[in-house]
């Protein structure tokens, strides 16, 4: 199956993940195929899909046999996850900064404040949960150091590296 046709499946099965479907995504480039036809403008649609292809980004990483040609699909779905903006997924892409080295430098916290770096912290101010407190303590560092000034030109950054459309 093509992504494509993947995608045109997924919205025609209510946007539902079939076991057919997610038996497709254990596929590492078949997954970095998806986010190359995930248009912005239909990224919340896909919101359920990102969140589980994000799973399967993580675990890819975390799997020290992987080949690491896929190594920035994590990247891409972030971004996308970024752009639907729910605080829902804060806690995840913290988790997988946090994960291993290469995340923890690689992995931009960027990505976590697609809701807007405001409304992130006081959304980590009002959970009790302890990877809630690191986050908000490493995000009000980074707000303090300057890392969110400049927001829309990290995104355009990030669009134009990705391709997206």
């Amino acid at each position: 199956m093509k992504a494509i046709d993947f995608i045109e499946k997924f919205r025609k099965e209510g946007f539902v993940l079939s076991e057919d479907l997610k038996s497709q995504l254990k596929n590492d480039k078949f997954r970095n195929e998806l986010y190359k036809v995930i248009l912005l403008k239909d990224v919340f649609s896909f919101h359920s899909l990102l969140q589980i292809l994000f799973d399967f980004e993580l675990s890819y990483r975390l799997n020290e046999a992987h080949d690491g040609e896929f190594f920035e699909n994590i990247y891409h779905c972030a971004f996308l996850l970024f752009k639907i903006g729910d605080l829902q997924d804060v806690i995840p892409m913290w988790k997988a900064k946090r994960s291993d080295f290469d995340l923890g430098w690689g992995f931009d916290i960027q990505f976590l404040v697609g809701a807007g770096v405001q409304k992130t912290i006081d959304f980590l101010e009002n959970i009790k949960n302890p990877d809630a407190e690191k986050a908000l303590e490493y995000i009000q560092l980074c707000q303090t150091a300057g890392d969110f000034d400049n927001l829309p030109k990290w995104e355009s950054f990030r669009k134009d590296y990705f391709a997206i459309n």
